[in-house]
């Protein structure tokens, strides 16, 4: 299903030149990009919920996907540059972080901080794992060998219990 990604990516990764199957190779600066663009909106969030950021998110306004630096990393690099399969499940991962963030924040927003918590760390929690984890699948396919593969799955893929809401 990803074998295109593994044929167009051994070219240089300063050149975007089509490759055989139509697509054009993506580079791993530009999927760090979009790693950053969702770990800053993700500390931004936490930092908003812990009271650590005197701004008010409003949820009216953050379940809109396509507000977001990665919404706009995720349209630039497009279907063409991420293949099909991966720019969908991008889409839909990013689309379940931002409903479950609207959600958390409206209940902690209604002073239902226990009910916050629990989806922070189950819904939101799993979408935000769910889309690093499409990224580093990414990632893993441009990789030119398989010696030079590293996992950063427990390192960048998880989120941190120290980054849920506290109970204040």
């Amino acid at each position: 299903m990803l074998k295109p990604f593994q044929r167009m990516f051994h070219a240089s990764s300063s050149v975007h030149t089509p490759a055989p199957d139509g697509h054009l190779p993506i580079t791993l600066a530009e999927l760090a990009q979009g790693r950053r663009a969702h770990r800053d909106w993700h500390h931004h969030l936490v930092a908003c919920l812990t009271g650590r950021s005197s701004e008010v998110l409003h949820p009216e306004e953050i379940c809109f996907d396509d507000r977001c630096a990665f919404a706009h990393w995720l349209q630039a690099m497009g279907e063409k540059k991420l293949g099909g399969t991966g720019y969908a499940a991008l889409c839909r991962h990013h689309k379940l972080v931002h409903l479950h963030a609207a959600n958390v924040v409206s209940f902690r927003l209604g002073g239902q901080v226990e009910r916050a918590r629990i989806l922070f760390r189950t819904g939101y929690a799993d979408a935000s794992r769910a889309l690093l984890q499409t990224l580093e699948s990414l990632e893993m396919q441009c990789q030119p060998h398989p010696s030079t593969r590293r996992s950063t799955r427990g390192r960048n893929s998880r989120l941190k219990s120290s980054e849920a809401p506290a109970t204040t």
